[in-house]
This record gives C-alpha cells, sequence and structure tokens, in this order.
C-alpha cells in the first residue's frame, strides 16, 4: 500500500514539473534533433605486434569512428598489448570475456568505468568487427527513423513460435490503433519557455510506429542482441521469451516489455511517452540505452522543429547569481531606465540596492532548488515504471 502511495505522490509531482517545462516538441523529435548517442568502446586486444592485416582492420575501425566514411557510428577504438604491464585492467577484462583467442576485439557499453565488461568479443577479422559496427537491422531502424517514423519497435523472438506470434500480433495491433488515437502534443498554456511550434509549417511530423523482428541466432545481428539483451541486468534470466524493444531518436533502445510483460498498457505507455511534450532536454534523466548505429543522423535533420532562442553566454553559478539579482534590481528599481543605456558590466548597486540584490539571488537559488527536486522525481518516477514493468515478466 505504501509503495502504491509513493506512486502516485511521484505521479503528482511529475504533473507539476511537466506542467511547468513541457514544449510541444515531442520527445522522440527533440530526441533526434538533439541527443547525441554515447559512443561505445571497441577494444582491440592483442599480445605483441599485431600483424600488417590486423593492423589494416583497426585503421579501418579508427576511421569509422573518426567519421571518415558517410556514415559514422558512436564509439572509439583503442589497442592493448596484454604483453604490457600496464595493462592489469584490459587482462581482467580479457579473462572474464572467457579468455578468448588472441588478437581479439571487445565491445563495451559506453562510460567512464574501466571496469566496464565486454558485451562481446570476435576475433580480430574485418568481418566480424564489421558486425560491431553495423547490421542489417540497425540499418532498416535508421533508415525508418530518418524517414520520419516516431518509433521502429525491435521485436526479440524466444524461439516459441506459438508463444511468438501471439506477443507479435497483440504488439502490431496496439500500435496500429496508436497511431490513429495519440495526438503530437499541443502548446502549453501559460507556458513562454515552452517554445510552441506551429505543427503546421516545418518538417514533416507525424505519429508513424513500425516493427522488425530479431531472430536470437542471426548471425548479422550477434552485436545487436548483445546490446539490447544487456540494457537491463536481468534480462538474460529471460532467454525463453519474447522481448519488445522501442527505438527512437538517434537509436536509443527506451525498455524492454518482455513475455507477459508486453500488454496493451505497457505498449500505450511507451508510445505517449514517446509522442508526448518533451519535459526534459537531459538525456541522461530519460529512460533507455543507446545502441551502436552507423549513419548520419545529422544528414536527416533537413528542417529544425525546434526553436532557437538567443541565448546568453555560458557563466559560472556566481554569474547566475549577479545577472539575476541585475534583472530584479533594473525591473523593480528603475522601471523608467532604458535597457540599452546599462552598462555591459552591469548597473552601479547603491547600499539600497543592496536588500533587492540579495532578493534575486534568492530567487534564483531557490528555482533551481524546485527544478533540480523536480528533475529527480523524473528520474524516481521513471525508476518506478521500470520495477511495476518486470513484475510482468514471466
Amino acid at each position: 500500500m505504501i509503495r502504491k502511495l509513493c506512486g502516485v505522490g511521484i505521479v503528482l509531482i511529475l504533473a507539476g514539473a511537466t506542467a511547468a517545462w513541457a514544449c510541444n516538441v515531442p520527445v522522440f523529435r527533440y530526441a533526434l534533433e538533439r541527443w547525441n548517442p554515447d559512443p561505445y568502446e571497441i577494444v582491440v586486444l592483442h599480445r605483441g605486434e599485431l600483424s600488417i592485416g590486423d593492423k589494416e582492420t583497426v585503421t579501418w575501425l579508427g576511421d569509422v569512428a573518426e567519421g571518415v566514411f558517410s556514415n559514422p557510428a558512436n564509439f572509439t577504438v583503442r589497442t592493448a598489448d596484454l604483453a604490457s604491464e600496464d595493462q592489469t585492467v584490459m587482462r581482467e577484462l580479457w579473462e572474464r570475456s572467457g579468455s578468448p583467442e588472441l588478437p581479439c576485439a571487445a565491445l563495451r557499453y559506453p562510460g567512464a568505468a574501466e571496469q566496464r565488461l565486454a558485451i562481446q568479443t570476435v576475433p580480430l577479422t574485418r568481418e566480424m568487427v564489421e558486425t560491431f559496427v553495423d547490421s542489417p537491422v540497425r540499418s532498416e531502424i535508421a533508415r525508418r527513423i530518418k524517414d520520419g517514423e516516431s518509433a521502429v519497435w525491435i521485436f526479440l523472438e524466444s524461439g516459441d513460435k506459438i508463444r511468438d506470434e501471439r506477443a507479435y500480433t497483440l504488439l502490431k495491433k496496439d500500435i496500429t490503433e496508436l497511431e490513429s488515437l495519440l495526438a503530437l502534443p499541443g502548446p502549453v498554456a501559460g507556458n513562454e519557455a515552452g517554445m510552441p511550434v506551429d505543427i503546421s509549417i516545418g518538417p514533416d511530423i507525424r505519429i508513424d510506429f513500425s516493427i522488425v523482428r530479431l531472430s536470437r541466432s542471426d548471425p548479422a545481428e550477434h552485436a545487436l542482441f548483445a546490446m539490447l539483451i544487456h540494457t537491463e541486468p536481468d534480462l538474460v534470466d529471460y532467454p525463453d521469451q519474447p522481448m519488445a524493444f522501442p527505438v527512437y531518436g538517434r537509436g536509443r533502445a527506451l525498455y524492454a516489455l518482455v513475455g507477459e510483460g508486453i500488454t496493451t498498457l505497457n505498449i500505450e505507455s511507451a508510445c505517449r511517452f514517446l509522442v508526448g511534450a518533451c519535459s526534459c532536454e537531459v538525456k541522461a534523466l530519460n529512460p533507455g540505452v543507446d545502441l551502436l548505429v552507423a549513419t548520419d543522423w545529422d544528414g536527416a535533420i533537413t528542417e529544425s522543429w525546434i526553436q532557437e532562442d538567443d541565448l546568453p553566454p555560458l557563466v559560472g553559478i556566481a554569474g547566475l547569481v549577479e545577472a539575476g539579482a541585475d534583472t530584479v534590481t533594473s525591473d523593480e528599481t528603475s522601471p523608467a531606465i532604458d535597457s540599452a543605456s546599462i552598462s555591459a558590466v552591469g548597473p552601479d548597486l547603491s547600499d539600497g540596492d543592496a536588500d533587492d540584490t540579495v532578493a534575486g539571488s534568492g530567487r534564483l537559488m531557490r528555482n533551481m532548488l524546485i527544478a533540480l527536486g523536480a528533475l529527480f522525481a523524473v528520474a524516481a518516477g521513471l525508476t518506478f515504471a521500470v520495477v511495476s514493468r518486470r513484475k510482468g515478466r514471466g
């Protein structure tokens, strides 16, 4: 009962935060335009000198990572000679991957921690490392998203034909119905910071979902399967269950619906989030894990759906406090002064203005604390939603 009440409280807090900050740019479009995917890491593990052919493979990987080709990919590449004394961490990585034959290439999730595990290791050949960088399913997903689809659902088959067809049929039926039931968000009343967009002009934005099927045994998709199955720590515990992952933005997998958790309610919840008004511009506070995809996302943005505002130069916290104080002083104590006549250094505050300055600083800090609190509430609410969905896995 307490958990249910906590959930209700989180929903109410989220509603308040959304009303304050939401704009009518849908989440899937904002993610496509603004959220650059996090880089994976490909580590080439070897002992001693690499052969000429191996060096050519490493060079090719580096060229792709640096965007030399038309379809850049979100990864970095480095080599590690396990014979060197300073490669203790990489030797542990190799051993925890089952000590595969060297040289080999290890694929690791984005992040800064050196102790990240390899989600897959393959022999160091051009043919094998290409499966890290790209695959038919990922290319098709990127093509559909760049053509304007809101999200592409990856349906990961379990291998049980009856179970798979039942879940796939439900998913297909529900997303087809939602395409006609859901609507793009309108302007948020009373929210000038919401940047309402005139949806009658600009690029074609539509509510459009589709599905691609993925077999666990497809050798061309082993890397994609490894990425998906490790997006949550317990997904490997359901090898006999179908899974569904909505992918949006620049190849970001939202979260997994598993087995009996593939329900009309959960499918609708995911779709509503994706087409709903964007309420948080910080990608890290939104659910999902970026996939490694080789494509030119920037080239797909011919027109922006996000209005650009003239933003002030970046400053530190002290500068923000000073700017807030200047605003209060000019607005409340000197309404007749033309803002153009104020020095770029700021107004010369008299002793009588000190109270206003403190008040302005206090308001600014209070607003910043409220903002941080709302962001933490968003993160807590998303965590609660994911935990709830796990209950449906069977």
